[in-house]
Formats: C-alpha cells, structure tokens, sequence
C-alpha cells in the first residue's frame, strides 16, 4: 500500500480521513523556539513557589471537572461502559483491526476484570459483580460500538503511519519541586521527522459532547505532548465514538501559549496561597484536593 494513501474504500472512510486525520494536507512548520517559549512560561511561575512546596497540576483536570465539591468517584454502568469502548478502540488501532470485534471486546473485559478484583472501589470489582444478562448486554453493546467504529476508521499505510498508544506524561519543570502530569491519549503519528508538526492527538469520548470544556481539557493535554516530546501535535481532536464525529483544532502558536499561561496560573494559585490550600486538579505535599 502507498505510503501516501489510506484505503478509502467507503464515504464514511473517506470523510473520516479529510475531516479528521487531514490526509493529503501539508502539515505545518514548527515555530523555532515554540516548545523552549512554552516551558519557559511554565518554569518562570513554578519557580516563584516557596521552597517547602512540591506542587503536581495535571494536565486536563481542571477542564474536565471544573470548580466547586469533590465527590467520591463511583463506577457505573456508564462510566465503565466509557472506559471499555475506548479501551477497545485504541487496541484496534494499535492491533489494525485483526480479529473479531467480540474477541477483542472479550480480551479488554478480561483484563479489566483481573486488573484489581479484590478492590470494590475498583472497575474489576463492578464488572466482577454485575449479574450475567447485564454483563452479556453491556459486551453485546461494547462490540456494536466497536464495529461502528471500524466501518468509519480507514485503513492506514503501515509503511508511512505509527499509531502510538495512550499514556500517562510526566514533566518536570522545577526538578523534585513542580511538574505536569496527564493521561494523553493514542497518537496517530508519521514516519517521517522533520521541521513540520505531524502528530495527530486522540481524545476518544464516549460522554456527552462538552465542545468548550473538552476544547479546553484537550488543549491542556496538546500542550502536556508538546512539552513531553519536543513536538507539537500539527492537530488535537475529540472523536465522538458513539456517533463518528470529530471535533478538530489545528496547531495554532497563539493558543498553546494562551494555554500555558492558564496553567501557569494554577501553579501560581499554590505559590500565593497558604500551605495546605489548592485549586482542583493541583496536588502539593501536605496536601491534596481531589478533582
């Protein structure tokens, strides 16, 4: 297969590539000193905290949750029935769509189940318990959404696409003292390196569409891969696995150091405040507020 084309064998394959993947667009430079510009942002506030403090701001978080009360987090049918198809997805990506979709479906609930049974705060305790008709109609729904997806997601050149797994980044700015962490999602990246932004940033969502919050929480994460890899993503989108949509933002230099002025604020907001205080999504020792 060409390294220059996708199999584009069905219009809902085609359109997947335009709208979402930008095939066959060139992809754009890379600002010289973007990525250095952007840490510094970050390592200038970081290094106003009092020196007692050891302050992590995840990436997202504050986007996600917003303010106000924290509650216990708990599993259900819809959380969980999340967590599974986009599980499932992204083991599509990585594996090309080899095998069944139930076999996969079966594979990703196998190791949920067995990741902490003993826990009943964890998702294998919930899917351990839920009684049998349940749990076939919740596989039987995880393998329906798994099939729509493979009949949108076109076939990519082997030889000119790496899909790169979801992961939790890391950055320190200050060593031991402040860094920014989160969970980026898969990355559809390019064989080739060269000056020009070539990775495409994966938010795959099963929720309610949010466009403004989830623009937001997405930009934190293109800022934390930036940062992490020395690359910025030449996009970062939302795909809706229920319905196929995708929301798109191409790289823009403008707002990625909106963005790292934003998150600047947060570690700026533990630096000013009394120890033992924090904003949702900071955490600092002597202390952590959930979000």
């Amino acid at each position: 297969m060409s390294v220059d084309q996708p199999r584009l064998d069905t219009p809902a394959r085609a359109r997947l590539a335009a709208v979402l993947l930008a095939w066959g667009s060139p992809r754009p430079l890379v600002p010289v000193g973007l990525v250095a510009e952007l840490r510094g942002v970050l390592v200038r506030t970081a290094g106003e905290l009092p020196p007692d403090r050891t302050v992590t701001v995840t990436a997202g978080r504050s986007a996600e949750s917003g303010p106000g009360p924290v509650t216990p987090f708990v599993h259900d049918r819809a959380n969980v029935r999340g967590a599974l198809t986009q599980a499932a997805v992204e083991r599509d990506l990585l594996d090309g769509h080899r095998g069944t979709s139930a076999a996969l479906v079966a594979g990703v609930w196998a190791e949920a189940a067995s990741r902490a049974p003993g826990d009943p705060r964890s998702r294998s305790w919930w899917l351990n318990h839920l009684p049998p008709p349940q749990a076939d109609d919740l596989r039987a729904e995880l393998v329906e959404l798994l099939d729509g997806f493979r009949e949108v997601w076109p076939a990519l050149p082997a030889d000119g696409v790496v899909v790169r797994p979801g992961r939790t980044v890391q950055v320190e700015l200050l060593p031991a003292r402040a860094t920014l962490r989160g969970r980026v999602g898969p990355r559809i990246d390019s064989v080739r390196v060269d000056d020009r932004a070539r990775v495409l940033l994966l938010d795959l969502r099963t929720s309610r569409p949010r466009p403004d919050r989830d623009r937001r929480r997405l930009r934190e994460l293109a800022l934390l891969e930036t940062l992490a890899t020395g690359r910025p993503p030449f996009r970062w989108a939302s795909l809706h696995l229920t319905d196929g949509r995708a929301e798109v933002e191409d790289l823009d230099p403008g707002v990625l150091r909106a963005t790292a002025r934003l998150v600047a604020q947060r570690f700026g907001a533990v630096a000013g405040g009394p120890a033992g205080e924090a904003e949702d999504g900071v955490s600092h020792r002597g202390g952590t507020m959930p979000s």
